[in-house]
């Protein structure tokens, strides 16, 4: 990644490298709307945070066990036949 960026001047061109947002820091739409004046309210990413980590108590433990009986070891078929 280095090598791909060591000629490209600083600043300038960010969507390679980290996205077209990184590029027009801090606005989301230049000039009008900034990152920070768009935000929703501190009461609400707070009860987002709390239901993604809700969601994710419940499906973490769904996926290991589906990876845990479908991808798991078979004992009896890697055994040579006799």
């Amino acid at each position: 990644m280095a090598l791909a960026t060591a000629n490209r001047p600083a600043g300038g061109d960010h969507a390679g490298a980290g996205g077209l947002g990184v590029g027009q820091w801090p606005y989301l739409v230049p000039p009008g709307l900034t990152i920070a004046g768009t935000a929703a309210p501190p009461g609400t990413l707070s009860a987002l945070l709390v239901v993604i980590a809700a969601g994710m108590a419940i499906l973490a433990p769904s996926l290991w066990l589906l990876l845990r009986v479908f991808k798991g070891r078979r004992p009896a078929l890697a055994r040579p036949p006799a």
